[in-house]
């Protein structure tokens, strides 16, 4: 039998009129064989063929791709050793011939196997794509879609042999849409992206690494999709992962530079908060802090605070407000945005900010007082604490007046700390902390701000020369013009009307 098959194989070498055509479409037909000795025999052709110099097997390659890729799941390892070993050949084959190498007839047939549900088969096919975007280029451009399609999914396989070989193609495929200035498929590629956003961490990392370069290769195009795009990627804030949240909003940011574009993120940022509260809860304060470092902590705050002042949604405010109280008092990266807010009775621009704040912060009513008590308006402070007194309070207030407290015992209201030795020019101060005293129950938290007031001392003490000028100098701002004067009176009603709403909502709820 050997002696036979090996007179063949010298027959066909030495025949110059031989069918090759007719032949491998037979041998293709028959790899399906149901004998494995059948199917490792004709496997044993194939690499007889190629190994002939006056046989041109590239040209045969796309009739023997399928059913080759197919071996590779045989349950003889001898077969499946035989079949790579044929593929490898092939492969070099098309590497050294690239010119005349039909890409175009063969790369379905490869981005099907590279979904196989066998690890060999699958494996092999993500070299082989990878190989193929090296290969022909610009080729491929009207298969990016389906390429990034089913990389995608294998960058999230457990396996790491598949990972790594995901990962390299996929760099293969950045790379190619990046460089070429040929169209190609941009929608196809954002709803592959779109469809990926919610997959596994691997899989989602790839995909904002997508978004980004394609907003810096096609901002222009790129804007006509992010109709499509961003309630995807505002989904995507939901993730388990606080890395990939970060990372999302990192994307949403790019895409956010624009003002029309910028509005339309924090609206549905506020959205989707008023639509799951639990998010808010849970990752409100990374979602807002970090939209701060990236887009800029006064532009965030005065847009969600316009925003919030015209929201008719009175509980989901009221805990927003909470939130962006709690995030401007605490978080580091917001500090400037404390110093100006601080500056509110000097400087013009300071002032404009707080009185950009103040309608929508007036939806809570500790966080109205928190940011006049920042802003050392102590005189409009001590008039809230008093109508505070007019409302009922309820436990959630209460425990936003115990951690008011802890606050005013921190590094960020030292200032106000300080100014309780110089009780004579800040009088209205010591009157909101004992009104505070008086609206809480006696508590730890009583107890804190008792002992602090009972530090404050009964007779004035000297004043140092940079205090004395600083309050002959805070009516005037740097620029040498005079800081318009807070209107107490009309900020006064603001909150006392915000605040009666929330008083009616409740005795409706209650009846």
């Amino acid at each position: 039998m050997l002696l036979l098959d090996r007179l063949m194989k010298d027959i066909v070498e030495e025949c110059s009129n031989f069918d090759m055509h007719q032949f491998i479409s037979g041998v293709s037909a028959r790899l399906t064989a149901s004998s494995p000795n059948s199917r490792q025999f004709l496997i044993g052709w194939i690499q007889a063929l190629n190994e002939i110099p006056g046989i041109d097997m590239v040209v045969f390659i796309p009739d023997l791709l399928d059913a080759l890729f197919r071996r590779l799941a045989e349950p003889s390892k001898e077969i499946r050793q035989m079949t790579f070993v044929c593929l490898s050949d092939m492969l070099e084959e098309i590497k050294e011939n690239k010119s005349r190498v039909d890409f175009l007839t063969m790369i379905s047939t490869v981005i099907t196997h590279c979904e196989s549900s066998d690890h060999f088969i699958r494996l092999t096919a993500i070299h082989w794509l990878s190989d193929f975007v090296i290969l022909a280029h610009h080729l491929l451009l009207s298969y990016s879609a389906r390429m990034i399609d089913v990389i995608l999914p294998s960058m999230a396989q457990p396996d790491e042999e598949i990972h790594k070989a995901s990962e390299e193609c996929n760099e293969n495929l950045l790379m190619l849409i990046r460089d070429t200035n040929e169209d190609f498929d941009l929608a196809g590629i954002i709803a592959v992206i779109i469809k990926y956003l919610q997959s596994k961490t691997r899989t989602q990392f790839a995909c904002f690494k997508w978004i980004n370069m394609l907003v810096k290769k096609s901002p222009q195009e790129m804007s006509k999709h992010l109709e499509s795009l961003f309630p995807a990627l505002l989904r995507t804030l939901s993730d388990e992962s606080e890395e990939v949240v970060t990372a999302d909003l990192e994307v949403i940011s790019r895409l956010s530079v624009d003002q029309k574009q910028f509005e339309h993120c924090l609206n549905e940022v506020v959205r989707l908060f008023s639509s799951d509260p639990e998010l808010l809860n849970k990752r409100g304060v990374l979602i807002i802090r970090k939209l701060c470092v990236y887009l800029g902590a006064d532009r965030i705050y005065t847009s969600l605070a316009s925003i919030l002042k015209d929201n008719n949604n009175l509980e989901f405010n009221a805990l927003m407000i909470k939130h962006l109280n709690l995030i401007l008092l605490t978080a580091a990266e917001l500090k400037p945005l404390r110093n100006k807010v601080q500056q509110s009775r000097f400087e013009t621009e300071s002032r404009d900010f707080f009185l950009a704040l103040y309608p929508s912060w007036c939806h809570n009513s500790i966080a109205t007082l928190s940011l006049c008590l920042l802003a050392q308006v102590y005189d409009l402070a001590s008039e809230l604490v008093t109508a505070l007194s007019e409302f009922q309070m309820d436990m959630e207030t209460l425990l936003q007046i115990d951690k008011l407290i802890q606050l005013i015992e921190s590094p960020i209201f030292m200032a106000l700390r300080m100014h309780l030795l110089d009780h004579e020019h800040h009088p209205h101060l010591i009157k909101t902390l004992y009104g505070i005293l008086m609206l809480m129950p006696q508590s730890s938290a009583f107890n804190i701000l008792k002992n602090r007031l009972s530090c404050v001392p009964q007779t004035p003490l000297p004043q140092s020369a940079s205090s004395l000028i600083a309050r002959h100098q805070s009516r005037v701002s740097p620029a040498g013009k005079d800081v318009p004067v807070l209107k107490n009176d009309a900020l006064l009603k603001i909150f006392l009307s915000v605040q009666r709403k929330y008083e009616v909502t409740e005795r409706s709820t209650v009846l």
